[in-house]
Formats: C-alpha cells, sequence, structure tokens
C-alpha cells in the first residue's frame, strides 16, 4: 500500500494554526460561535506570523477570514465576509474544520511535523532529515515532554513556571528561543526566576536530550538537542 504523503506546513503558518485551534476550543468549551473568539492579523502579527502564512493557509481551506465590523454599541462582535486575502488590521481569522482536522492530527502523532526550521548559522540541526525538524513535543495533557519516542521529563507535581515555558514553546513550534512567557508576580525578581526556571528544566531528565540556557539578558530562554538526540 502506498504511504500517504505528509503536509508539510511552514513553521509560522503551523504557530498561527496552533493559536487558532486554543482559540476555537474555547469557544467550544463556552459552546459559543467561534467567530468570537477570532485573532484578529495585529495579534498573528506580535507573534511572528506573516500574511503570506495566513494567505498560504486561506488558500489550503485551513482558515477562514473575516472582516470585524463591531461598534461600541454590538453585545457581541460581529463581522462581514472577506472576499480577498487583501488582509488588513481589522481582517480577523478563525480555524476551519479541515484545520482543526490538521492540527488534532499532528497532536495525535505527538511530533509536530514543519518545514525544516533554519539555525543562526544557516545550517539545519545534525541528523534531521531532509524537509523535517527534529522538535521537542510538550503534551501539556500528560505533562510530559518528549524527543520522538523518548520522555525527555515527565512532570508528576505542579511545575507551574517550567510549564508555562514548555507550553509557550509547544504553541509557537519550537523557535529558537522566546521572551519569558511566565506570568509577572511581586514575589519573585523576573530575571532571578528565568534562571532558575532554566536550571530546573535542565534537571532530572528521564532522558538528557534537551539542553535549555538563557542569553544573558534573563529574559529569554533558548533551547538545543544535544548530541544523542541527533543520532
Amino acid at each position: 500500500m502506498p504511504r500517504q504523503s505528509v503536509q508539510l506546513v511552514p513553521e509560522k503558518a503551523l504557530s498561527a494554526l496552533i493559536h487558532l485551534e486554543r482559540a476555537y476550543q474555547r469557544a467550544l468549551d463556552l459552546q459559543i460561535d467561534p467567530l468570537q473568539f477570532a485573532l484578529g492579523l495585529p495579534s498573528l502579527a506580535e507573534l511572528g506570523v506573516f500574511k503570506s502564512d495566513l494567505r498560504w493557509l486561506s488558500h489550503k481551506g485551513y482558515v477562514e477570514s473575516v472582516e470585524e465590523c463591531t461598534t461600541s454599541g454590538d453585545t457581541n462582535r460581529r463581522f462581514s465576509a472577506n472576499l480577498n486575502t487583501s488582509f488588513c488590521k481589522t481582517t480577523c481569522f478563525v480555524l476551519t474544520t479541515a484545520g482543526l482536522a490538521l492540527v488534532q492530527s499532528r497532536q495525535r502523532r505527538k511530533e509536530p511535523e514543519v518545514a525544516l526550521p533554519v539555525r543562526p548559522e544557516g545550517k539545519p540541526p545534525a541528523g534531521a532529515s531532509s524537509g523535517r525538524a527534529v522538535l521537542p513535543y510538550w503534551d501539556r495533557e500528560r505533562r510530559v515532554l518528549r524527543v520522538g519516542e523518548f520522555i525527555v521529563k515527565q512532570f508528576r507535581c505542579p511545575a507551574q513556571n517550567q510549564e508555562a515555558v514548555l507550553a509557550a514553546f509547544q504553541e509557537e513550534g519550537w523557535p529558537n528561543r522566546i521572551t519569558d512567557p511566565m506570568p509577572p508576580t511581586d514575589e519573585h525578581n523576573p530575571k532571578s526566576r528565568v534562571n532558575y526556571t532554566i536550571r530546573r528544566l535542565n534537571e532530572n531528565q528521564v532522558q538528557r536530550l534537551v539542553r535549555f540556557f538563557g542569553d544573558g539578558s534573563g529574559q529569554v530562554i533558548c533551547w538545543e538537542l544535544l548530541s544523542r538526540a541527533l543520532s
């Protein structure tokens, strides 16, 4: 039987899908129209998603674009149809049934399949196959961090800060670095908290395959695969 081809999704397009799926699920939880949780173009742009990524998703049928026309007197958000892909600041996006199925199929495989990201030095990570990146996967429900079939960390007790960092990496499609995603608190110095969380992420790994580190600013968290994960 011929093997079914896998749809490769550009990294930023996958990031958009993940955020839209999260908004879609919140609407389902409240049992309201998913359009009420539609994400606007400015919000997606802040996440690094380009118009070209959204056009690609739109043409593929994974997202629907609408124009928000809500006024101050409206009790709910209102939208009109968007008949083209000339997006502007009032354009909003919502996941389609096809887009939801795509995200869920990737979640079932437990491994995001995205176009191979380019590292700062312009080379893919060693051991990565052509067209596919070697990426960790954070399973929020099971609270397990994996690389492929290998468990890296499994949390049996609440670890709010570590889990917030891993969730942010997962939602963004595992970019090389993210800005501190932990909620602000008056109890801890932000830089000290970042450094402490990085240290805790590197401790007690079942399989030591991922190293987390900072950039010296105390505001950024980075990651890299260790050589044994690439062999």
